[in-house]
């Protein structure tokens, strides 16, 4: 049997990447097994491959923030939304501005606009958050 790495991992002296072929004969007998539950590797199969694939692009991370009665919201991300925020709290502001034009979710905007004091900033992620999600005209249903 083979096993597909799902993680960056060495075995008998050989670098295996993300998607690489793991012979059996190199991985060191019983260890196979826990190596699976670790999500290191995986018993060889396209579906199972895919399976995590989706799983890791899709999976949310919850920060914690303050919320204005004094107790916790929870604002769920993903990676790519996070870094996107990392990005902006890191770079100047003419780098952050291309980045929140292209954001698109209001919980990583919201994270924005609580992290960085810089007013241009705070005010391109209120523009980006009313320009996907615009508030109803009065008068309409």
């Amino acid at each position: 049997m083979a096993y597909t790495a799902l993680k960056p991992c060495r075995f008998s002296g050989r670098d295996y990447m993300v998607g690489e072929s793991v012979p059996d004969e190199e991985i060191r007998p019983g260890a196979a097994v826990d190596l699976v539950k670790m999500q290191v590797i995986a018993p060889q199969a396209a579906d199972v491959l895919e399976a995590v694939k989706e799983e890791s692009e899709t999976k949310t991370i919850g920060i914690a923030v303050p919320d204005e009665e004094g107790g916790t919201e929870w604002l769920p991300l993903t990676q790519d939304d996070l870094q996107n925020v990392f990005n902006v709290l890191i770079g100047t502001t003419a780098q952050a501005e291309p980045i929140i034009s292209k954001m698109d979710n209001s919980c990583a905007l919201y994270l924005l606009n609580l992290a960085d004091a810089r007013k241009s900033v705070k005010q391109a992620a209120k523009d980006r958050a009313k320009e996907l999600y615009p508030e109803p005209n009065e008068g309409e249903e």
